[in-house]
């Protein structure tokens, strides 16, 4: 079976989890064994004094770290370790193709997004994005060259924002696809598949973006 890997942002964002384990199974379904390239958001130099400071973090927060890292566990890693700028030597022979997406991996602002999450390792016949995003709607001046190197040899793009589809397509010269995030691929039922019932029979789930205590007050 042929193997593809995922290159996506990894960090403790439930958004960011739940589009990495759809886009896994959405490939998976296609007869593809799949992996995510395991991911660092730090340094070599900055590792050591970050994964302490994070692991204090995490038992400080423990039940959500937990109940995070119990979901987790549904996707697949590779062994490998990479950056946002350097992966194992030779690791594009492993897989036939590398998908970058979802999220925001593209945007050219945040410090922990590099050129592994442009694809610059791999073969061009390697390189498929699906549903990427940069965030805004224009690429700093000072990017514009980079992104248009590495983005040019794509063998397949698409993107996630209908904004962003002109843009990209101006700076390649190539047709360009907007796709909706891989969230959205699967069914209620896959969904429900993965959920853990409350004990509770009567309750009312709320999710809201920002603090606001007048959404409490019924």
């Amino acid at each position: 079976m042929d193997k593809i890997a995922i290159v996506t942002i990894q960090s403790q964002n439930y958004g960011n989890r739940l589009q990495n384990y759809a886009l896994q199974e959405v490939i998976n379904s296609l007869g593809y064994e799949v992996e995510t390239l395991r991911r660092s958001n730090f340094s070599s130099s900055e590792m050591g004094i970050k994964r302490y400071v994070k692991r204090i973090a995490q038992i400080i927060l423990q039940t959500k770290t937990e109940k995070f890292n119990s979901f987790e566990r549904n996707i697949r890693y590779a062994k490998v370790m990479c950056t946002a700028n350097s992966v194992p030597a030779g690791i594009e022979k492993q897989y036939k193709f590398f998908v970058a997406g979802s999220d925001q991996l593209w945007n050219p602002y945040y410090d922990f997004v590099g050129d592994v999450d442009l694809l610059s390792f791999a073969e061009p016949r390697q390189k498929i994005s699906y549903a990427a995003s940069l965030g805004m709607d224009k690429i700093p001046s000072d990017k514009e060259q980079e992104y248009k190197r590495l983005l040019s040899n794509f063998s397949k793009i698409s993107i996630r924002e209908e904004q962003n589809k002109k843009l990209i397509e101006n700076l390649i010269n190539k047709k360009v696809e907007v796709n909706i995030d891989p969230t959205f691929l699967l069914s209620k039922d896959d969904w429900c598949n993965l959920i853990e019932k409350p004990k509770e029979e009567n309750y009312i789930l709320i999710f809201v973006m920002q603090r606001n205590k007048s959404i409490f007050k019924f």
